[in-house]
């Protein structure tokens, strides 16, 4: 399946073999150019489940884009496809390529390098993954070949995978074990890594998607959580596969759905204070094991919160929205401490889920799930004091999209030169 950047042909993966000359790529002196990048990481389930959103969704990803200057482009993407997956994959390329070929985008995107999970019935292997990457024509590019172990030059493709968790030599991607979250149905969560050398520098990107919380009432039980234990065995094994083809040295990024969660049991307590609840009434089942947890107020009436196993419902959600909030964000304990040798810049905008998937309301939380600052980057110590040499803004790192529906998750990017 091929597509084309900004009218450029582009070809299946299949043809590498006769266009991509394996030996080490050396960068000439005129290449050293430092490379305005920007990484993107967007959770689309919702967004090919609602038609109806693509158009502002793809408007605002491609402003984001065009605004950031950047000459390469690294967009990475969970739940590609959507839930039905039959209807949602046919649309996978269309989306693509009018992203691509969007009036916003800069003309000087001529190749195009694409990661699609497509089997969704492969069961071992599925982990509904996509990455995008574009990257501008003057920016010597090359991708990293794990079997050969050397980097070949980059050339415009789009590759589609049918049925193996790891078709090409060019990418790594692995369906995470499902010993790993016991709790829940073994589901689409996995990772998928590439690497890159732009203008001699290398760049080592990896795609992630962790567990999600099953259950609110199971997630209030214990701190950490049983889930958020679960998400600290899938990081942890994706930081082992990137120290396996990493050294200290390499500068890396890992972005995704991290699922990161707040603490329950504390949002809770904190939410009774904000809200000035008067009562707690827990509501056990016959097993008096909790199913429903109410804070009210004074005159006990008035249902400030309520909560059961896939119900997170409260008043005054601005709490929670302010992008200034420490209160909330020191609840966020999942991002802290991050296993090293992994770090992450100041958090400085609003949870990244989970919002209505409506049009008209595009900073409304959905009632389903405790807010969270999901959608992450993280970064290796060498990614770290790149960045902190370049006295990157605090806008640099954030979401897209903040004032209009992005479906239930909102995309983050961080943009900076390498």
């Amino acid at each position: 399946m091929a597509t084309a950047v900004n009218g450029q042909p582009s070809v299946e993966l299949d043809q590498l073999a006769d266009i991509v000359i394996p030996g080490t790529l050396k960068a000439q002196a005129s290449t050293r150019v430092g490379v305005p990048c920007l990484l993107i990481t967007a959770n689309v389930g919702t967004v090919f489940e609602k038609p109806d959103l693509l158009d502002v969704y793809i408007e605002t990803m491609t402003k984001t884009i065009r605004a950031s200057g950047a000459k390469f482009v690294a967009i990475h993407y969970q739940e590609i496809g959507g839930k039905d997956f039959a209807v949602g994959m046919q649309n996978v390329q269309p989306v693509f390529e009018r992203l691509t070929q969007h009036p916003n985008m800069p003309q000087g995107f001529t190749r195009s390098f694409a990661i699609v999970d497509s089997d969704f019935t492969s069961k071992d292997n599925f982990t509904a993954l996509s990455n995008q990457y574009l990257v501008a024509e003057d920016v010597d590019a090359a991708l990293f070949d794990f079997e050969a172990n050397t980097f070949v030059p980059f050339v415009c493709s789009m590759h589609d995978d049918h049925s193996t968790p790891c078709a090409s030599p060019l990418y790594r991607r692995e369906k995470f074990p499902a010993s790993y979250f016991p709790q829940v149905t073994w589901g689409r969560k996995g990772y998928c890594h590439t690497r890159w050398q732009l203008n001699g520098r290398s760049l080592d990107l990896v795609n992630v998607h962790f567990f999600h919380d099953a259950s609110n009432l199971v997630a209030h039980e214990s701190t950490p959580s049983v889930y958020a234990q679960n998400r600290r065995n899938a990081l942890r094994h994706t930081v082992k596969h990137l120290s396996e083809h990493v050294n200290e040295e390499g500068t890396a990024f890992i972005f995704g759905d991290f699922n990161f969660r707040l603490d329950v049991s504390r949002v809770v307590e904190q939410l009774a204070t904000d809200l000035h609840a008067k009562h707690k009434h827990v509501e056990v089942d016959a097993e008096s094991k909790p199913h429903r947890i109410v804070l009210k107020g004074a005159q006990g009436e008035e249902e400030l919160l309520v909560m059961t196993q896939k119900k997170f419902k409260f008043s005054a959600s601005e709490l929670m929205r302010d992008a200034a909030s420490s209160t909330y964000q020191a609840l966020d304990v999942e991002g802290k401490p991050l296993p090293v040798p992994l770090s992450e810049l100041p958090i400085q905008f609003s949870p990244t889920y989970p919002y209505a998937e409506d049009a008209s309301l595009p900073t409304t939380f959905l009632s389903k799930r405790c807010p969270g600052w999901c959608d992450r980057i993280l970064m290796t110590k060498n990614a770290q004091e790149l960045l902190t040499r370049q006295q990157v803004l605090p806008d640099a790192y954030s979401i897209i999209g903040d004032a209009v529906c992005m479906g239930d998750h909102k995309p983050v990017k961080l943009a900076f030169v390498l």
